[in-house]
């Protein structure tokens, strides 16, 4: 099937539920890279927010780095599904490039985007993204707080100690654990 086909294909594709979208997807992307022109149009515009999240997805597993800034603009969809699988799909690249979209993203007004991009700022040791991290920990919700703390275990140095110490009076006990950690990972 040329890709052309195939793009068209995703774009008239419905199907109730979730499973058999997706499986959809994944069978896709399994036809490796000559199907990334049709993953990205898909993920670019399809009406189908499902279609659209999954094909972010399964562009990570095809894994060609080319594709990373259409899951780079995926990070503004409208959706929170989409953006939240846009962050796991930029993960997954381990790409120091991505760090800028990363630290925007803890901005975002979903708090599930907003986490995920903090566990991506850890896993890729994004230092430049210190600061707003530190800000993180201000966040009302305390698994933002607890995972802008880890975070900080990562990428944070002597300066962070100071507003990791104050998260140890937070009143969520995780927050409190995952700031005592982060300071003693910082202190070795």
């Amino acid at each position: 099937m040329t890709e052309t086909r195939v793009s068209a294909q995703i774009l008239k594709f419905r199907a109730d539920g979730e499973i058999l979208p997706r499986k959809a997807i994944r069978a896709i992307a399994r036809m490796g890279n000559s199907a990334l022109p049709a993953l990205i149009d898909a993920l670019q515009h399809n009406p189908d927010a499902r279609i659209r999240r999954w094909s972010a997805e399964a562009i990570a597993a095809v894994g060609d780095r080319s594709a990373l800034k259409y899951l780079h603009k995926a990070t503004s969809d409208p959706k929170m599904s989409v953006r939240l699988h846009a962050v796991e799909a930029i993960r997954k690249f381990r790409d120091s490039q991505s760090s800028s979209v990363l630290i925007k993203l803890l901005s975002d007004t979903s708090d599930g985007v907003k986490g995920r991009a903090l566990n991506a700022i850890a896993d890729l040791k994004v230092k430049k993204a210190r600061l707003p991290v530190t800000e993180c920990l201000k966040d009302k919700k305390w698994h933002i707080r607890q995972s802008a703390a880890k975070a900080l275990g990562v990428i944070g140095n002597k300066s962070t100690v100071k507003s990791l110490e104050f998260c140890m009076s937070d009143g969520r006990k995780a927050v409190r654990v995952a700031a005592a950690q982060a300071i003693e990972s910082l202190s070795e």
